[in-house]
This record gives structure tokens, sequence and C-alpha cells, in this order.
């Protein structure tokens, strides 16, 4: 937050989407865990700071809603509601996730949100609700990427008429969700696409 935002009601809210796209494997551990794990670092920095430390996880519901907290207490919450979760192969409920954010926290607050847009129907809903929590709160949007999608994409490496198609495709999903994270930067978030690594 803005330096003239910060004192005694400074919030930072993790949100991570625990569906379908969270599921696939980054090395040896996959998207989700690495997001939790990033959420955990991202909480512990953040009421080391001083500020208030809150979460949800969420699929086609959500599933984990801990209220923001100061202190240790609050890396503690957090921890023990990422322990026993798991993502699933349900699709995101963003609109589920961000209606009980309005509802349950109302203050201008910092809000990281780890998933990642592939799916045309998926990301305009994102799109639409990020574009406007993004008017009341500080949003960043932790785009994980598909590390292995974004290798076949590049051309150069397909020989047969199978790898040139699926590198086709590949290239397609790339392109339609660098277009989904250029439209959520124009609607004013902050999107950090990156490696779940």
């Amino acid at each position: 937050l803005a330096e003239d935002e910060r004192g005694v009601e400074s919030k930072v809210l993790v949100a991570v989407d625990a569906g379908r796209m969270m599921t696939q494997l980054s090395g040896r551990f996959s998207r989700f865990e690495h997001a939790l794990s990033s959420a955990t670092l991202l909480a512990d920095i953040a009421t080391q700071n001083g500020d208030q430390v809150g979460a949800i996880l969420f699929d086609d519901q959500v599933r984990a809603f801990v209220p923001a907290m100061r202190g240790r207490p609050a890396v503690q919450r957090l921890r023990d509601a990422f322990v026993s979760a798991r993502a699933t192969m349900a699709e995101p409920d963003y609109a589920a996730a961000f209606r009980m954010l309005a509802a349950r926290h109302r203050k201008r607050s910092l809000i990281v949100l780890y998933t990642d847009v592939i799916d045309p129907r998926a990301s305009q809903a994102l799109i639409a609700l990020t574009a406007r929590s993004a008017m009341r709160h500080v949003l960043v949007v932790v785009a994980l990427r598909n590390d292995a999608l974004m290798a076949a994409a590049v051309p150069g490496g397909a020989s047969t008429s199978a790898q040139i198609y699926e590198s086709a495709a590949a290239e397609e999903l790339v392109m339609a969700r660098e277009e989904a994270l250029a439209r959520m930067r124009h609607a004013g978030v902050t999107v950090l696409d990156v490696s779940p690594r």
C-alpha cells in the first residue's frame, strides 16, 4: 500500500485458487503447492511489517477463510488452513471468492491472488472481477504459468505433424493467456507472470 495508506489498519489478504489449473505439476510440486509456499512466506513478511494478514482458499466453493489479524497467530492460522488443503479438478468460482471478500472485508487492502488463466470463459470472469476489485483494493494477480505449455509453444523443435499441431495449439493458448493478462493490467491490476518455481 502507498505510504499514506499504511498504518494500524494495513491489511494483506492472500487468495489462492485451488482449482483445476493449479493441480498441474511444476517440477516435483503442483502449482498449488508453490502458491501456498509463496503465500505463507508473504504472510510472514507482512506480519513482521506490522500488517494484518488473512487468506481465502477456493475452487468451485470457498474452502477456507482466515480473517485478517496481526502477528505470529495470523501466520499460524494460515498454516493451519493450508496444511490440509488440496487442489481439485473443479473450475474455480472467482465470483464466489470475491463475493466473500467483499462481504467480510470492506477496508482497502492489498489482495494477492495466486491463479492462472487459460480458459477464455474463466478469464473473462476473472478480468471483470479483478477490474472491479482494483477500484477498491490494491490487487496483485500472481499468474503461475505452465512452463511445459510455454516451452511447447516455441516453434522450432517440432518435426512431426503431431508435434507441429501441438506447438500451434500451445501457442494459441499462450496468446489467449497473454491477452487476458494484458486486459487485467489495462484495468489497473498489477500482474506478475511467473514460473511457479
